[in-house]
């Protein structure tokens, strides 16, 4: 048996062994379930194909990179009406279908990513053992739901930022009061910013540059705040 906090709650694996390889700590577990659900039909299956071992990176302990090997199944859709006839294994929790990661490592690195962007993301996560390359952390960023508030609070920062240094530009909206990105514009031209505006009426405070002094917005104006932009 293993300590039950290196993975995760009621997670179906048993008969697990550990193993200390080099700087990396190596799990190596068996799927429990009797049966799985097919993706393409939504139909239950307990008629089993065959086994293959599936890697999966954890989040680190003590020090160390933790790797889990789990043996799962692959199983035949009886479901004559389906065009998959044989699947992997899916899990109802922690792992998703063609993931190399456990669900809490990559909203991990998908924190990183957010406060820290992508070179910044990468170089911490190989302080903390979970080695990826700045395009792996895009990737997750690109992944992740993110919500956008439909209300601010009222204050909000606006600047250009580079979608490529040089050659094209958007607008970012900071919530200075939540400190919050709450939305990306496509170009950086006042029409834009003004139509923003006018979707979000309760904005009164606006900061055009992080060193210039905030000022006032009247209702239903777009002040001179959004000039070149």
């Amino acid at each position: 048996m293993f300590p039950t906090f290196l993975l995760p709650a009621d997670f179906p694996l048993t008969a697990c062994t550990i193993s200390l390889v080099g700087e990396s700590l190596r799990i190596k577990a068996s799927s429990s379930q009797s049966s799985s659900i097919c993706p393409a039909c939504g139909c239950a299956s307990d008629r089993r194909h065959s086994k293959y071992i599936r890697t999966l990176v954890d989040l680190p302990t003590s020090g160390y990179d933790v790797k889990v090997l789990i043996l799962s199944g692959k199983y035949f859709c009886d479901n004559a009406q389906c065009s998959r006839k044989i699947f992997t294994e899916r899990f109802k929790q922690e792992i998703s279908p063609y993931y190399r990661r456990f669900n809490r490592c990559k909203e991990l690195l998908g924190n990183f990513a957010l406060e820290l962007g992508g070179n910044k993301g990468a170089a911490i996560s190989r302080l903390v053992r979970l080695r990826v390359s700045p395009s792996t952390i895009l990737r997750i960023i690109k992944g992740r739901h993110l919500s956008i508030p439909n209300v601010t609070s009222g204050i909000i920062g606006i600047d250009d930022w580079a979608f490529k240094k040089g050659n094209t530009y958007g607008t970012i909206i900071v919530d200075l009061h939540q400190n919050k990105v709450i939305d990306l514009l496509a170009d950086r031209e006042s029409e834009t910013i003004c139509q923003w505006l006018k979707e979000h009426q309760e904005v009164e405070v606006i900061s055009r540059e992080s060193w210039w002094p905030l000022f006032k917005r009247g209702p239903g104006r777009c002040s001179a705040g959004h000039s070149g932009s």
